[in-house]
């Protein structure tokens, strides 16, 4: 960046808390300070760390960093030195962009967060501030123009902090509802998956430090009227007694259809089969309901999901198309390794995997908490639909499994798995390190 310092005005929108540790009366007090900001790669709002004029002594400076994912540790990034005339001069180094006087700034971006120390180094040497900079990133799937979302779509969130400090929470919450006990924590993310919306959301991403709320997110989204000319919105179910799923087909236009049609199919090639009346069998007509046609409003209901439920649906008003969705259905057993009799194999499937890649994990369960066991990207060349985990034993502690899925890093569904008994305690599967793998 050169040797001159910049000495601009840098306005930046996202602090919201400042937490100081700072004493004028011993000159070499360290200034301590929590800062948070919401990742940005558009905005040219800058991250400044403001340094009282009152805690620089010295003629010689530096800065040094150390990053919350781990790939910096006490990097120098920043010297600073004073002139004769008591101007600094300065050379900095990446993440800082720029720098006013000893007051540095940087972009916005998650990977920027750490552990920010500025140091004297002449003389004498002494640690003078050390600022916290936490980042957050709020992500949200399949939105349409910013924050809406297709009627009947299910739209995946995920609030993500750099680093979790100790004793701190991150919650998502929806229409004033928290969603802590059905959202999924792991890899200092939150992720929520609401399905088939049908109304419009309000909700937050808090994290609470010491009980207080120390940095919140609001998150506004907003449904289109009407299923006509949506994409095929793709849907995941598991498969078990007490899945369900709703496919919506709504016309909001004023004109009133006559007949209205569900039909499925399991592939392209595969010839449509209706799911309205006779047309369907016995175990269907039990599974499958669907209102009276009002010539508006004909959403499709079926509960319990199987596994064979998985394929492709569409929604006729007369000979309209006004719906389609791709069903994706999930699976999870476990079941005694039959070559050695003892271990037990969990493994979870899906009903077809076309199209984007698909990332299946297998997460070890500590309340909401996962840690990261086994994962596997599957495509439409991946020999197998499946992933598979070997346990050698169980512990009392370690029978809370789910099996979660991913799609473009972000949670589609997550399928409990709770296994029965436990054997004498041995080492189980060791975590995997998740840090860069479903960002």
């Amino acid at each position: 960046m050169g040797n001159n310092c910049r000495f601009l005005v840098i306005t930046w929108m996202w602090t919201l808390l400042g937490i100081f540790g700072y004493c004028h009366g011993d000159p070499f007090e360290v200034l301590t300070k929590n800062t948070f900001f919401l990742d940005d790669r558009v905005t040219t709002d800058l991250v400044t760390l403001t340094v009282p004029s009152a805690v620089v002594k010295g003629t010689e400076h530096q800065w040094m960093w150390t990053s919350h994912d781990g790939r910096n540790s006490n990097a120098s990034i920043a010297t600073i030195t004073l002139s004769m005339n008591n101007k600094p001069s300065c050379n900095i180094q990446p993440p800082f962009i720029e720098i006013t006087g000893y007051n540095p700034s940087m972009k916005p971006i998650i990977e920027n967060a750490g552990i920010f120390v500025l140091m004297q180094t002449k003389p004498p040497y002494a640690i003078l501030a050390r600022f916290e900079v936490f980042g957050f990133a709020f992500k949200g799937t399949p939105l349409f123009e910013g924050n809406k979302m297709f009627l009947g779509a299910d739209v995946s969130v995920s609030c993500e902090v750099s680093r979790l400090p100790e004793g701190a929470t991150l919650q998502l919450t929806f229409q004033e509802e928290p969603t802590s006990n059905s959202a999924l924590f792991f890899n200092n993310t939150v992720h929520k998956v609401i399905r088939s919306v049908d109304q419009n959301y309000q909700g937050t991403c808090n994290l609470k430090l010491n009980e207080n709320n120390t940095f919140v997110i609001s998150i506004q989204m907003y449904v289109l009227k009407g299923t006509y000319l949506s994409p095929m919105l793709t849907l995941f179910r598991e498969s078990s007694n007490n899945s369900k799923v709703k496919m919506m087909c709504w016309s909001h236009y004023k004109v009133n259809y006559q007949k209205a049609d569900w039909i499925k199919t399991r592939s392209a090639e595969e010839t449509p089969i209706s799911l309205i009346g006779e047309s369907m069998d016995e175990v269907g007509r039990d599974r499958f309901s669907y209102p009276i046609f009002n010539g508006k409003y004909f959403p499709l209901n079926i509960s319990p999901v199987a596994f064979n439920d998985g394929g492709y649906y569409k929604c006729y008003f007369d000979t309209h198309v006004f719906a389609a969705f791709k069903l994706t259905t999930i699976q999870v057993s476990a079941s005694r390794d039959p070559a050695g009799g003892r271990p037990l194999v969990l493994r979870c499937e899906v009903s077809e995997v076309i199209g984007d890649s698909v990332t299946l994990a297998w997460l070890r369960m500590d309340g909401s908490m996962g840690l990261l066991v086994k994962q596997e990207v599957l495509t439409e060349n991946h020999p197998n639909r499946s992933l598979s985990l070997t346990l050698p034993s169980l512990h009392m502690d370690q029978l809370h499994w789910q099996c979660a899925v991913f799609t473009m890093g972000m949670l589609r569904a997550s399928v409990p798995l709770i296994l029965p008994g436990a054997t004498v305690s041995s080492e189980l599967p060791e975590p995997i390190d998740s840090t860069s793998q479903m960002r």
